[in-house]
């Protein structure tokens, strides 16, 4: 479901600038191509409850501390746009974000995500 959203949300990026998809039989003049991936990070979160007293360098002091560990899934997209007719990668565009487990809050991030991502499409002249 996630990657027919990506697929749709990159087509519809394309032609709002004036790209329509066409098959690979119809000699197209850009090639794209995404991946997308999902990793997870480690969050370390600890919780001192220490107490103290004193002036000066003489504390007494007792307490303790727990530490919890959190895997957070984090999704990875990355898009390639290439130049079919000169055979050379013209532009790339990535995002990053935190996974949720609601799946209608995921789909609103990848259609943010892409929306974002191809502000910096098509890529600037290149300077001769």
């Amino acid at each position: 479901m996630a990657n027919q959203r990506v697929i749709e949300g990159i087509a519809k990026q394309l032609a709002a600038k004036g790209l329509q998809k066409v098959n690979a039989e119809a000699n197209p003049s850009l090639l794209v191509q995404f991946q997308a991936a999902l990793s997870e990070q480690t969050q370390y979160n600890t919780l001192d409850t220490g107490m103290g007293y004193g002036p000066g360098w003489y504390r007494w002091g007792g307490g303790s501390s727990v530490t919890t560990v959190q895997n957070i899934p984090v999704g990875h997209l990355l898009v390639d746009i290439g130049d079919e007719a000169n055979k050379r990668y013209i532009w790339r565009g990535t995002a990053e974000k935190t996974v949720s487990d609601k799946p209608e809050k995921n789909a609103k991030a990848i259609d943010k995500a892409i929306t974002e991502m191809f502000k910096k499409f098509p890529p600037p002249p290149e300077k001769k």
